[in-house]
């Protein structure tokens, strides 16, 4: 969906899921056999590499192709801690080719597919979208009962914005053309860079349930207030301008705190009135069903019995 606001369009994305974790603890001996076999063979064929891991005693990424390829997956099981599961997957699935992916963990589990459907407990479910056309200082972004725990600015402009801790629900906001960038700088990969300013919006889950629960879950969407610098009648002026600077850092409440009574009373209302219609998060939540369906290979009508 696109709006036009002031000159600006502004392009919403659909929801994408960009990191899935899940764990299976109901694994017997016989699978576990067949684990490490599959496992060992994919690394035999370089098809994956062995890595150490902090909480797990066996961990591989697992490549489109003979390695150096394109990673698809982080397989890990055996864990050192009693409250892990016997195995567990990681992957980005707006990265990676999911047809790949089903066919590995169809190779891989005991119960292939299955085993994710009524065994998995959904351990990290980043839900996340795009605004194409804005970069993260030009919006004012607020959650009620999320502080601002981080944020990284440079030049004067914020690059990178945290509300809530390492809870279920965190919010990160982030200049999506930089993150690339130093992405490929850093790791010497080919990864296009959006040619337009693409602010990321990213609600980290760590739901710890199954899929069937993950389907009736409440739209993290509704919390999240959004509103843009230009959008607003006082932006020319230089107190407006520093208003909303510490608005953006210490969060409106505090910043609103920092005026003057007469002052507070003229820019509160413009802070709450102002809407913008790019972003609608009743519209944005109406795709999810869809997106579990896609991310964990369910038949439409199989999603639609589970919710």
């Amino acid at each position: 969906m696109g709006v036009t606001y002031l000159g600006k369009k502004v392009t919403v994305s659909d929801m994408f899921c960009d990191k899935l974790s899940f764990t299976i603890d109901d694994i017997d001996n016989y699978d576990c056999a067949h684990i490490v076999h599959v496992i060992n063979e994919l690394v035999s064929l370089k098809l994956a590499r062995k890595h150490w891991s902090k909480n797990y005693k066996h961990c591989v990424s697992i490549f489109e192709g003979e390695f150096p390829s394109k990673m698809l997956m982080l397989v890990q099981w055996e864990p050192h801690f009693m409250n892990a599961g016997y195995i567990r997957v990681e992957l980005n699935p707006n990265y990676a080719d999911m047809n790949h992916v089903c066919a590995l963990l169809m190779e891989i589990l005991p119960g292939g597919i299955e085993d994710v459907h009524t065994k998995a407990r959904i351990t990290r479910f980043d839900v996340s979208l795009d605004l194409v056309g804005l970069q993260p200082d030009e919006l004012l972004a607020y959650a009620p009962g999320k502080q601002i725990s981080r944020i990284y600015c440079k030049s004067g402009k914020i690059e990178t914005l945290y509300l809530g801790g390492y809870d279920s629900g965190t919010i990160v906001i982030y200049d999506k053309q930089l993150e690339v960038k130093e992405k490929n700088s850093k790791y010497k990969t080919n990864i296009p860079v959006p040619k337009e300013p693409t602010t990321r919006i990213e609600i980290r889950l760590k739901p710890g349930m199954g899929i069937d629960e993950l389907l009736h879950i409440k739209n993290p969407f509704q919390t999240l207030v959004i509103r843009t610098f230009a959008s607003m009648s006082f932006v020319h002026t230089e107190l407006w301008r520093l208003f909303f600077a510490v608005a953006q850092s210490r969060g409106a409440q505090d910043a609103l705190l920092m005026l003057d009574e007469n002052t507070r009373k003229k820019f509160r209302p413009q802070i709450e009135s102002v809407k913008c219609d790019w972003y609608n998060p009743d519209a944005i939540w109406s795709t999810w069903h869809q997106l579990l369906s896609e991310v964990f290979w369910l038949a439409p009508t199989k999603a639609a019995l589970m919710a």
